[in-house]
């Protein structure tokens, strides 16, 4: 799942990160996206915790990160929330009966939903991630705003 946040009202902040040298335009553009996934991140690991529950919601949790994300344009810079990988070892299923080897990643099943193994009827998908994005974003957005204009300030004045 993608979020794209569009803020509005920001061509004079625009204008001052494009007079900026490139390396702190990307490190103010960073700083600035960092802030609004933040307080997704904190969003999405209550969610998990409490939409999901249990060990499997403590341990989606604890493994929910900020991480800047590769994109193939130069000038764009990504930030997501995600599922850090290091906790792949707890949250990789490999089946043992119908496909032997199989791998089915129980985050994935968690959000989008899955069907059972015995009775092949479908779980209904809890949208910890997704809720807790489309609740936040008015948030984020906010906060990208605020410090992208008070780090801009800080950039300018040096």
């Amino acid at each position: 799942m993608q979020v794209t946040i569009d803020i509005e009202g920001l061509a004079e902040l625009d204008r001052k990160l494009q007079s900026l040298p490139v390396t702190m335009a990307k490190r103010t553009a960073s700083r600035a996206l960092r802030a609004g996934a933040k307080i997704i991140q904190a969003a999405t690991k209550a969610n998990a915790a409490a939409m999901v529950g249990g060990k499997m919601g403590s341990i989606i949790a604890r493994f929910i990160t900020v991480r800047a994300l590769r994109f193939a344009r130069t000038g764009v810079y990504r930030v997501g929330v995600l599922i850090d990988k290091r906790g792949n070892d707890q949250f990789v299923y490999l089946t043992k009966r119908k496909k032997p080897g199989t791998r089915y990643y129980i985050p994935a099943a968690i959000e989008f939903g899955h069907k059972t193994a015995k009775a092949r009827r479908l779980v209904t998908p809890i949208r910890f991630m997704q809720t807790a994005a489309e609740s936040k974003m008015q948030e984020a957005a906010t906060a990208i705003g605020d410090t992208l204009k008070s780090e801009l300030e800080q950039e300018l004045k040096q």
